[in-house]
């Protein structure tokens, strides 16, 4: 299966995103890709490429105009609603489009997921992944991916490193902090 974010013939240019059933470490691997055909079906599938079944729950690429909803490529559906965004706020991303946020008032929120999939238990396995590009660090408390107020969350901290929260019932937010973040990198 596969998913195609975005198709521009014009600068002949693509964000594609395929589901291979084992990477091998230091090994070459191979798959088969044709393009060009103008008269076959598009087999386009984001809920074949990130299906529950594999323990995806959410996955937002952020490739829609900034005034749009941003679609979850997930079988779920937690379609997120931007809030204060436009069509300025679309710029290029590591993979396809993406979006600038202000650092402010821009966000996307996801509104249906209260109890829901994106919900985890307290002491269980989970993986929360985002790419972030900061273009200045000022010691600020900056969050780019939060689930509520404190369930978990994703962020630069006041000693401008990366931090990973996640609440612990009874016991407040348990913290991680990693490594030292850098401005203009993903």
């Amino acid at each position: 299966p596969f998913q195609i974010e975005q198709w521009d013939s014009t600068n002949a240019s693509a964000s594609i995103w395929v589901k291979l059933d084992t990477i091998l470490g230091n090994t070459s691997q191979y798959f088969t890709m044709l393009w060009g055909n103008s008269s076959a079906k598009t087999a386009s599938n984001p809920t074949a490429v990130f299906d529950t079944v594999n323990a995806f729950q959410g996955v937002w690429h952020l490739g829609e105009s900034g005034g749009t909803i941003q679609k979850d490529a997930t079988p779920n559906h937690f379609d997120g609603t931007p809030v204060e965004m436009s069509g300025s706020n679309d710029v290029a991303g590591l993979v396809g489009r993406a979006q600038d946020f202000n650092g402010s008032s821009n966000c996307v929120n996801v509104l249906n997921a209260r109890n829901s999939r994106l919900d985890v238990q307290t002491d269980s396995f989970y993986t929360v992944s985002a790419w972030v590009y900061a273009r200045t660090l000022n010691k600020g408390l900056h969050v780019f991916l939060s689930k509520g107020s404190a369930q978990y969350g994703l962020m630069i901290n006041k000693q401008d490193q990366w931090e990973f929260y996640g609440g612990l019932t009874g016991y407040g937010v348990d913290t991680t902090t990693t490594a030292q973040a850098a401005a203009n990198v993903w």
